[in-house]
């Protein structure tokens, strides 16, 4: 009995370390148990991640085919197969992401399993590239992006190796890949060679400390040099995104705004789009539905000339969120040719003198965060651009309401083209309440009826002690921690139904201990 208390002392330290990112030190914990007594299928997990992330992968299996037989869930097998790869296990890698598949057909992260996997089977270049062109369609990130331009220049193709460099150059504006996007370009376009690069880059870094002249020494090894690329670890806990095509789910919406939600389901039937499931999480928010409302009366009406339009509210409100999904629903309705996102500071869109490649923009919604920060010259390009693609361009300007304002005092030009305008308010308790259990319904759970009064007072406990700008957040995280134990535990469920599906009369219900395991 007390090595199995010692278990549960050490292993809530464990989860501590891990909030905070310390996995070299939880690892140290976790080098001092006895895992063979460690039961709790959640526990397992969370010891087999931060022994992953310490590249421990035997180990980490080791406890993660204990979850495995009792639990196939969708983070298990995720967790599998990052841990086979590690291992370079490729018939386990291949096994468990065929699983996986079966479990999460449309998350993006089976195209960066399935390049990983090709290239431990050391498969060409070409069928290496398919997968991060794959990606590309589902989601751009400028790591993956930078080794598709790695891949096109490896397997000698210059016009798109060219263009991928300047696709990350044109999307992502600064950073370290921007710089080796840039490297690669200029090298092999001709602009300058190898030497040239080599002199220039110990010439700036010669003004910085002895890491960064190796590290300057390391790109151009790597990337002129055709050597071998060395994975970081990367970061694939899954995203909770809206996906297309998801069945329509319950949503909690407050009594006093019935009217509006009546038009908004009218509105869907005349479109022969699902606004509700769009907005869900939002729509609780009776202010916010009000304004979505007036908003895509104004998207819709044929007398509009623009999709621009601007989202205001503190940090942490949702702003992006709701942006994402007015992109989803502008996509839907046909006036957007794509459902892509582009997120780009005011600051970083003002250093770039000239938007070169713009036809890359087309039918994605830019979000510009902190607008209030465009130049009065920046703000041209931007409105030059919108005419160039003539409707096929959504740009949502992001910012607190005060310094929205002060924009439009400074630069009274963009008041007509930005006319539609969604202020997301100061959330009440009741409002945060709702967002958590409109994520809880969305996810596919409800809240055990004994277990609500708990919950809700936790809730409320955590939105006293969090400041403002950081409550939605904290809830969230809190609510996901219990939905992931949910996820372990209803596993062993499925795997008892037919097929390993609930019957439609079973309800996943969020239990007490779900909420407890992280209290």
């Amino acid at each position: 009995m007390l090595g199995s208390y010692d278990n549960i002392v050490k292993t809530e330290e464990v989860r501590r370390r891990v909030q905070e990112g310390d996995y070299e030190g939880a690892q140290k914990v976790i080098d001092t148990m006895k895992l063979k007594r460690v039961k709790n299928l959640a526990d397992l997990s969370l010891l087999a991640e931060v022994l992953t992330q310490n590249k421990r992968y035997d180990e980490a299996m080791e406890l993660l085919n204990r979850v495995y037989k009792k639990s196939k869930t969708r983070r298990t097998l995720n967790q599998m197969v990052f841990a086979s790869i590690g291992r370079k296990d490729i018939v386990d890698a291949e096994r468990y992401l065929s699983e996986y598949e079966e479990v999460a057909p449309n998350d993006y992260n089976i195209y960066i399993f399935r390049f990983k996997i090709d290239k431990l089977k050391k498969e060409p270049y070409e069928v290496l590239i398919k997968s991060l062109q794959g990606l590309k369609k589902k989601i751009y990130m400028e790591k993956w992006a930078y080794e598709l331009a790695k891949l096109y220049y490896k397997a000698g193709l210059e016009k798109e190796c060219i263009k991928e460099c300047s696709d990350i150059i044109l999307w992502f504006g600064e950073g370290s890949y921007v710089e080796k996007a840039k490297i690669l370009k200029a090298y092999y376009s001709g602009e300058v060679d190898k030497e040239e690069i080599l002199q220039n880059l110990k010439k700036r870094a010669s003004k910085a400390d002895d890491d960064s002249i190796d590290g300057s020494k390391e790109i151009i090894q790597e990337e002129l040099e055709h050597s071998s690329t060395v994975d970081e670890i990367e970061d694939l806990q899954l995203a909770a995104d809206l996906e297309e095509g998801d069945d329509p789910s319950p949503v909690m919406i407050s009594d006093n705004s019935k009217d509006d939600l009546d038009k908004l389901v009218n509105l869907s039937e005349e479109l022969d789009v699902d606004i509700i499931q769009i907005f869900s999480s939002f729509l609780h928010v009776s202010s916010i539905q009000s304004q979505l409302l007036k908003s895509i009366e104004l998207i819709t009406n044929n007398t509009t000339k623009s999709l621009q339009m601007i989202i205001t509210g503190g940090p942490a409100s949702g702003k992006t969120t709701l942006a994402k999904y007015i992109a989803i629903f502008l996509n839907k309705i046909g006036k957007l040719s794509s459902s892509r996102v582009v997120k780009v500071s005011a600051l970083k869109l003002n250093q770039i003198e000239d938007i070169k490649n713009k036809d890359q923009l087309k039918g994605c919604c830019m979000v510009i965060e902190n607008a209030n920060e465009l130049k009065g010259h920046t703000i041209d390009k931007i409105l030059s651009l919108i005419k160039y693609f003539h409707g096929d361009i959504a740009v949502i300007f992001e910012d607190n309401d005060k310094d929205m304002n002060k924009l439009f005092g400074e630069e009274p030009k963009i008041k007509d083209m930005f006319e539609n305008r969604i202020h997301l308010p100061q959330y009440t308790e009741e409002d945060l309440l709702g967002f958590v259990h409109s994520r809880i319904i969305l996810e596919g759970y409800e809240i055990d009826p004994s277990t609500l009064l708990v919950v809700n007072e936790s809730l409320k406990e955590i939105i006293g002690l969090t400041r403002k700008d950081k409550q939605l957040e904290s809830i969230f995280k809190y609510v996901d921690n219990a939905i992931s134990y949910a996820n372990i535990r209803t596993g062993k469920q499925l795997s008892k139904s037919p097929q390993g599906q609930l019957m439609d009369s079973q309800v996943l219900y969020l239990l007490l201990e779900d909420f407890t395991m992280i209290l």
